[in-house]
């Protein structure tokens, strides 16, 4: 017991500090977002705002970062896990490991070049396609960069590597027993992974993808460079209320960075468990 409550003192300054800072911070745009802001002479505490992007605009927009983060880490969690494996299957992981690390350091902004430039009308695949004769022209290739796919795309290239190197780290530690009794019973390398990799990963693999969606719904960078005119995630809603030079417009800014957050966390806990009941069922 002792030594339990010796590792909890050793967090408990950081948990107490980091606390005080998002607790603190809410509490603040919580303030705004009711219109009082007493250096700006708002002083009239209302709930007026929050009514005010209670919308169908707002609402599809949500609906978009939702699916974006829900599809976007869903591919990332499967292919992670499926390259994860294939590691513990392999003799020799240094190739791999380097296309991992070097996935996990690439900023958002740098996969959104490489995403531009391999899958973009002019880019190398369709300039391949042309070449082999696939298509007449450039111009033929699909618009796979810009709207929800390209966004979903990008997203997805950069979560695979932070899924694999979790879900890796816990797969080697899995005894190669399970492999040799699996073997001997006639089971097959999909029955090996599904009844016993899965369950036993499945904790990691939830985490991950819940870390994933998290950042996906509230990200700004991807959706704002990527995006179609017609179509806008929540956050770059967000990033344009912000930019707006109306004084009046700051508390509606800091309501939907409310409502973004609310919904995001309920929505994450949600997916979690959505999560945990499908890997239950694909393992069974």
């Amino acid at each position: 017991m002792d030594r339990k409550n010796g590792k909890l003192g050793l967090i408990l300054p950081s948990v107490l500090l980091y606390s005080i800072l998002i607790f603190g911070g809410l509490f603040i745009i919580f303030k705004e977002s009711l219109g009082y802001i007493p250096k700006l002479g708002l002083n009239e505490i209302s709930l007026k705002y929050y009514i005010n992007v209670l919308d169908k605009t707002h609402f599809r927009s949500m609906v978009y970062a939702i699916a974006i983060a829900v599809v976007s880490s869903g591919f990332s969690m499967i292919i992670g896990a499926f390259i994860a494996y294939r590691m513990t299957r392999s003799q020799s992981i240094k190739s791999s490991m380097l296309f991992i690390r070097f996935g996990m350091v690439l900023p958002y902004l740098y996969m959104i070049f490489i995403v531009t430039l391999s899958f973009s009308q002019s880019g190398l695949l369709s300039r391949l396609c042309h070449n082999l004769g696939l298509i007449t022209s450039t111009d033929v290739f699909p618009n796979l960069i810009y709207g929800f796919w390209g966004i979903v795309l990008t997203f997805t290239l950069k979560g695979i590597p932070f899924v694999a190197l979790l879900t890796y780290n816990v797969m080697r530690q899995i005894s190669s027993r399970f492999d040799d009794v699996a073997l001997t019973l006639g089971g097959s390398k999909w029955q090996i992974f599904k009844t016993i990799y899965l369950p036993l990963t499945r904790d990691t693999i939830v985490w991950s993808g819940m870390v994933l969606y998290i950042y996906q719904i509230g990200a700004f960078e991807v959706p704002y460079l990527l995006n179609k005119i017609k179509y806008q995630s929540f956050a770059v809603k967000i990033y344009s209320s912000y930019l707006s030079p109306k004084i009046s417009d700051i508390p509606q800014t800091m309501a939907l960075s409310i409502l973004l957050f609310f919904v995001g966390l309920i929505t994450s806990a949600l997916y979690a468990i959505a999560l945990r009941y499908l890997i239950k069922k694909v393992a069974e």
